[in-house]
């Protein structure tokens, strides 16, 4: 993403990227509990690395490239994508605090969304695979 992208949005510590998921961490322990979540819920992983950034408010976007070793991004609000959601290896998490909506998604990082998902194409080649 360009530098006038990551200009839009704040720093928040690890503190405050707990805060944002708490509203939803009781509803997906209890899912994790009774075997409706396959995988692992953690938080502490979520908002973990070097730079986590908020964006406050609903986000429209042509594309959203997150780059290997960048920043993870906090969405406060549904996120629409027109085009490809692309997270390289090592690439920062994508938390989505509403529903995130896109043209098509490829993906070596983790991506978190408290509402619906909408991915229009269910298929996406990306050139560089993960490892």
């Amino acid at each position: 993403m360009s530098e006038q992208f990551w200009s839009r949005t704040s720093p928040i510590d690890e503190d405050v990227a707990m805060q944002l998921l708490a509203p939803s961490r009781d509803t997906w322990f209890e899912k994790e509990e009774s075997s409706e979540i396959d995988g692992v819920i953690d938080f502490e992983c979520w908002v973990s690395g070097p730079e986590r950034r908020l964006y406050d408010g609903p986000l429209v976007l042509d594309e959203l490239v997150m780059d290997p070793e960048g920043p993870s991004l906090f969405v406060a609000g549904d996120l629409t994508v027109r085009g490809v959601i692309q997270q390289g290896f090592r690439a920062g998490f994508l938390v989505v605090l509403g529903t995130l909506r896109a043209k098509a998604i490829a993906t070596c990082a983790q991506i978190v969304v408290t509402g619906d998902l909408i991915v229009e194409d269910s298929a996406f080649v990306l050139g560089t695979p993960c490892y």
